[in-house]
């Protein structure tokens, strides 16, 4: 069979996933390589808010600090659980096992979406102090 290889450049370092052509898990292993660098991402800039709040703790309202503790909770809760959960699964379908259906899928959309709305509303709050301390 041929041998394609996905190609990942992400600061500047190149990974290469080896998959057979048509197969269920290369897209799958190509998913676990995108969402484990995202949740790193995620990470980073969450670091980067917590020191600004605590930087500027007077400044920032209790509405943020509730709005960005939502943001924490959903993001420990997809590192703690659903992702290694999703990696399990991940590995044993690229490992040949077939699985039966799981909604662990459906959990971490829900709570992107969830991420989603509480961002927007963190951003709107954050403006809104802007505005006001003008």
């Amino acid at each position: 069979m041929d041998r394609v290889y996905l190609r990942h450049k992400l600061y500047g370092i190149m990974a290469e996933i080896p998959c057979t052509r048509y197969h269920n898990a290369c897209g799958v292993k190509h998913r676990q390589v995108v969402f484990s660098a995202l949740n790193k991402v995620e990470w980073f800039f969450s670091v980067v808010i917590v020191a600004i709040i605590f930087l500027n703790n007077s400044a920032i309202t209790f509405a943020n600090k509730i709005w960005f503790a939502l943001i924490l909770a959903i993001l420990i809760i997809q590192t703690a659980w659903l992702l290694p959960a999703l990696n399990y699964r991940a590995k044993a379908i690229i490992g040949g096992k077939n699985l039966p259906r799981s909604n662990l899928h459906w959990y971490f959309v829900i709570a992107e979406f969830l991420k989603l709305v509480a961002l927007i509303l963190f951003g709107f709050t954050l403006l809104k102090l802007i505005i006001q301390l003008k």
